[in-house]
């Protein structure tokens, strides 16, 4: 059994699967701000999401930058007492499984480059404005390589105005 989680500002998403093709009923959590709490609501949530079964891996999409080996939430906006959270090793240390962590964004991206409006598209911007805005880029169904993670929402625009001659 896998689960896949999307971590949200307000709630969380968990399903499992058992051949990666079609998600069982999703179970859906608020999110705690507070990260120990969560990390305990999220185990107990996946276990639920897993019908039972030994979980063999786990996939987490959360709103943020990530490290550059995507195993820290170095900055989310909308969950600040997460921040540094070593979200992938003490989720497997939890759960007992290998578990890969990326942009929630990026993921969504990849479903729609790769199931969905955007399949065949060897380029393909992906937009979202929910509780923050971000997007991401995927290119011939892979997520683009970036620095520190599309983060639209949180770029810097500069001083100027837009239409200013500055």
């Amino acid at each position: 059994m896998h689960v896949v989680i999307d971590i949200g500002g307000t709630k969380t998403r968990l399903a499992g699967a058992h051949d990666l093709g079609a998600f069982l009923e999703p179970v859906i959590v608020d999110t705690r701000q507070n990260y120990r709490e969560a990390l305990d609501a999220l185990y107990a949530a996946a276990v639920g999401a897993s019908t039972g079964a030994s979980i063999d891996g786990v996939a987490i999409g959360v709103p943020g930058v990530l490290s550059r080996d995507k195993r820290v939430l170095v900055h989310a906006p909308n969950l600040p007492k997460w921040n540094g959270a070593k979200i992938a090793d003490d989720i497997e240390s939890t759960v007992g499984a290998p578990t890969v962590l990326e942009n929630d964004a990026a993921l969504v991206g990849l479903g729609e480059a790769t199931d969905g409006a955007g399949k065949g598209s060897a380029i393909l911007a992906y937009v979202t404005i929910s509780t923050g805005v971000n997007g991401a880029r995927i290119v011939d169904g892979q997520i683009d390589r970036t620095t520190y993670g599309f983060e639209i929402g949180e770029q810097y625009r500069g001083s100027g105005h837009l239409g200013s001659a500055n």
